[in-house]
């Protein structure tokens, strides 16, 4: 079952766009964990028109250092509710399994980054 400090993401994440005072129904809103940092990130999208996409994920899809969504979308892609009697283990597989029901994804290209350190393990990412 997910831990109690999975959930707290999936809190802060919604309370922030629910209290937001510059994010409105036309924002696609994009969470990156804290410690990476992508550069060339903007340029990137710049590229597509973010209207045109229900979700957008990173080159590994299992992984969820970045995930977004469309506004319309949030209340079910960082919906706090989660079910209880699921086999969830990590965050990964809830956001995995609720953005697997849109269509119009924009799977973004693999991004280098700097050597970063994981969360949780001694790993360091190179990639997102």
């Amino acid at each position: 079952m997910i831990n109690q400090k999975e959930i707290v993401k999936f809190f802060s994440i919604y309370y922030a766009i629910n209290n937001s005072k510059i994010i409105n129904e036309n924002s696609f809103i994009i969470k990156i964990t804290a410690r990476f940092y992508i550069p060339e990130l903007e340029v990137y999208l710049n590229n597509y028109n973010l209207n045109n996409y229900n979700c957008l994920t990173q080159d590994n899809q299992k992984r969820c250092e970045m995930i977004g969504c469309h506004y319309k979308n949030y209340s079910d892609i960082f919906n706090i509710q989660i079910d209880k009697k699921s086999n969830y283990i990590h965050i990964e597989d809830i956001w995995f399994n609720r953005i697997s029901k849109y269509n119009n994804i924009l799977k973004c290209k693999q991004f280098d980054i700097e050597p970063t350190q994981r969360g949780g393990i001694n790993i360091k990412w190179d990639n997102i």
